[in-house]
């Protein structure tokens, strides 16, 4: 019993931390942020989210390991 809760608890967390999030744009336009540790994972998981998109903005803050690309399906 302990084992499946505990399994269903660590399941709870990453299913509300996703790689992968809609965003609104200030005019209303929905865009996809893509976060990821190498700039390379996030072009192959924007290639595989939206196969023709457009990149928006890419970003690395310095000292943060997260990668992150806004793209706009087509």
């Amino acid at each position: 019993m302990r084992n499946r809760l505990t399994f269903l608890f660590i399941f709870s967390i990453f299913a509300c931390t996703s790689p992968n999030r809609k965003v609104i744009g200030p005019d209303g336009t929905e865009y996809i942020k893509i976060e990821c540790v190498e700039l390379d994972d996030c072009y192959r998981r924007a290639d595989e989210k939206c196969p023709h998109h457009r990149q928006v903005n890419a970003s690395s803050a310095s000292g943060e390991s997260l990668k992150t690309i806004l793209i706009q399906c087509e």
